[in-house]
């Protein structure tokens, strides 16, 4: 209608900075050695994070 791409007027996700998370998953890791990636997921999700089933 007003001449622009659909395209373009799409939303656009905030940059995402996953170098806090990166950190915050290391710490885990490290502290928690024994423990799986189900259980570093787990408590990251403990801690607030929003992480996915990847």
């Amino acid at each position: 209608m007003i001449g622009l791409a659909r395209s373009s007027m799409q939303n656009q996700d905030a940059e995402k900075n996953d170098a806090f998370l990166r950190r915050a998953l290391i710490r885990l890791a490290k502290s928690n050695g024994r423990h799986g990636y189900r259980k570093v997921t787990e408590l990251l999700r403990i801690e607030g994070w929003q992480v996915n089933h990847n």
